[in-house]
């Protein structure tokens, strides 16, 4: 469910936690394997807040995870990074909940993934 509100976060303050979580992924390290998958997690986490942060933009927030992948699903604003939002939604979550061991290529995906949602996002949000 997407809900309208002006009573919520602000489009710059998501983007400003996305940024955070963008710098904590690349910061952990791609040759340490829980740091790797720590890293897997956080970038979906960033992902997440660039897509609330542009939502925010026209007081769009979502209710679950559910609602937002709706969200990138049907907006043509996200074609360019809808398989970037699955890559990191899958990594994220089999980082998160299975025992999977990710190599240094899952780790350069998602900060590949991450640059191009932050490329896209800035400057839809700064308009």
């Amino acid at each position: 469910m997407t809900h309208r509100s002006r009573n919520r976060s602000a489009p710059l303050e998501f983007f400003v936690k996305a940024e955070e979580n963008r710098s904590l992924a690349r910061a952990l390290s791609r040759e340490v394997p829980v740091q790797r998958t720590w890293a897997l997690i956080v970038a979906f986490y960033a992902a997440v807040h660039y897509v609330n942060a542009y939502a925010a933009k026209y007081h769009l927030y979502f209710a679950d995870h559910k609602a937002r992948n709706h969200e990138v699903a049907r907006n043509p604003v996200f074609d360019r990074i809808r398989d970037d939002w699955g890559s990191l939604a899958e990594l994220g979550w089999n980082a998160r909940y299975t025992c999977r061991t990710y190599g240094p290529s899952d780790y350069d995906e998602c900060r590949e993934a991450l640059d191009r949602f932050r490329d896209l996002i800035e400057p839809l949000i700064n308009t």
